[in-house]
């Protein structure tokens, strides 16, 4: 991992967007169930909504004030149903629809701006984020136990510094940046394989672990905010578990089995206090928070990687995965209304039990590919590692001669020895556009070869 890239300033930001995002999705739990229906619905139309619109489109950007606007909605949420009461059936539905068609595309556009990070910086920010989200949420227990209402006001803030936060996706994105605005540059649109039938097992997956969730949503509504210390710490250590053993899995094998164990040990350490201890009787919905950040967080990699791998749209790939999750939420959530399972769950816990460990192999499941994942470097990472020195002398070159921050990238990987076609697969942008920039490259240092790039940028000329 190249440390600089993930303590600088815009990395930073996006961590802690990230983790704010988290927040307040996992404090959504903690509304009224009546509106939580309406909000999960219009998240999943409008996540639907955005699968369609952006399937053939390469712009990932969407206009800095319809992201102001989404922030509105999204607090409308805490404000209405938390602070206020809802009592009209309309407004209920209404401003549920605007809520999580707002939170639709806030949250898009925080996926997409990570889209312009490099594989491994973007899973390091993504389980660091995972790793923050609870210490917020720890840090408001307190402040709800004295005043419920003042923890809601801060949850209505939380959208609308998330909206501050987030930035415009980089042109490494996708192509309406500022290359492609320029008059005399006309690149071609880069190579969309159509999905993988993996895909359609990612799919199956989100659908059958949203139903599940949306069934124990009533188990989880009452603990959001409840000061159950060992969910918390799980949902800490979880995360920072696996990024430690993605970042030692190349390493020696018994620092890897160490993290194994290390992760083993906690889960035992989790069920041994939940089922032994005082606290059996929050187990499942203790269980079912664990689980759903989690998977979230397994997910949105998952997204992240079908983005790199197959040259899709971040808003189309967030919008259908996180689309097809909300939409069965809700019909998991109007199961509990059901003849049916009011018979089955009445009759006994096998359900909830059953349903718990459909969820776990899902997380399992989600694990072990992630770990395959971020262990299986990208074409640009598994031939050497980052070269920091390299990336050194080409940032301080580029400084000294005013290149822009996708020239000196091109440079450096230019330099690393990496094909045009290998290059703009990684930045996800078109060969021509690759290059257009190495042209211009050429032309602002007065070369005319790779050679005499790499002679100059060793100082050998």
């Amino acid at each position: 991992m190249n440390k600089s890239d993930l303590i600088s300033g815009s990395a930073v930001r996006l961590l802690v967007s990230l983790a704010l995002a988290g927040f307040y999705l996992h404090m959504q739990f903690s509304l009224p169930a009546s509106f939580s229906v309406f909000y999960h619905l219009g998240f999943g139309v409008a996540g639907i909504g955005s699968f369609l619109l952006f399937r053939n489109k390469e712009s990932a950007a969407v206009p800095r004030l319809l992201v102001w606007i989404a922030a509105m909605s999204t607090c409308l949420a805490p404000l209405l149903a938390g602070l206020l009461g809802i009592q009209n059936i309309v407004l209920l539905v209404v401003t549920g629809l605007l809520c999580g068609g707002g939170a639709l595309v806030l949250f898009s556009q925080l996926f997409a701006e990570l889209c312009s990070y490099p594989t491994e910086t973007a899973f390091d920010l993504v389980l660091l984020s995972s790793v923050l989200e609870p210490v917020f949420r720890l840090a408001l227990i307190p402040v709800d136990m004295v005043s419920p209402k003042v923890s809601l006001a801060i949850f209505c803030v939380v959208p609308l510094a998330v909206a501050a936060l987030v930035q415009k996706p980089q042109g490494s994105v996708l192509r309406h940046g500022e290359e492609a605005g320029r008059k005399h540059v006309q690149p071609s649109s880069p190579r969309r394989s159509s999905f993988p039938l993996g895909t359609a097992g990612v799919a199956a997956e989100i659908v059958l672990f949203g139903v599940i969730f949306g069934i124990m949503h009533f188990a989880t509504s009452d603990v959001v905010l409840q000061p159950f210390a060992i969910a918390h710490v799980l949902q800490i250590l979880i995360p920072a578990l696996l990024l430690a053993w993605l970042h030692t899995s190349a390493r020696k094998e018994s620092r890897n089995f160490a993290f194994k164990l290390a992760a083993g040990l906690v889960l035992v350490a989790y069920f041994a206090t939940i089922f032994f201890g005082d606290a059996r009787q929050s187990a499942i919905p203790v269980s079912v928070i664990l689980i759903c950040d989690v998977v979230s967080a397994f997910f949105l990699l998952t997204f992240y990687h079908t983005v790199k791998v197959y040259g899709k749209n971040p808003l189309m790939v967030f919008g259908l995965g996180r689309g097809l999750f909300e939409l069965s939420l809700v019909v998991g959530i109007l199961a509990l209304e059901t003849p049916f399972f009011g018979v089955v769950s009445q009759a006994t816990d096998g359900v909830i039990y059953f349903g718990v460990i459909i969820a776990v192999l899902i997380m399992i499941n989600r694990f072990l590919l992630i770990v395959k994942m971020g262990t299986s470097a990208s074409p640009l990472e598994e031939k050497s590692g980052i070269n920091d020195a390299l990336r050194k002398r080409c940032t301080d070159l580029g400084a000294a001669k005013n290149l822009s921050e996708r020239q000196m990238e091109v440079m450096f990987l230019v330099c690393r020895g990496f094909t045009k076609s290998v290059i703009a697969k990684e930045l996800y942008v078109s060969e021509s556009t690759v290059r257009w920039h190495v042209k211009q490259l050429y032309n602002k240092l007065g070369i005319h070869n790779k050679q005499e790039l790499i002679d100059l940028v060793e100082g050998r000329s």
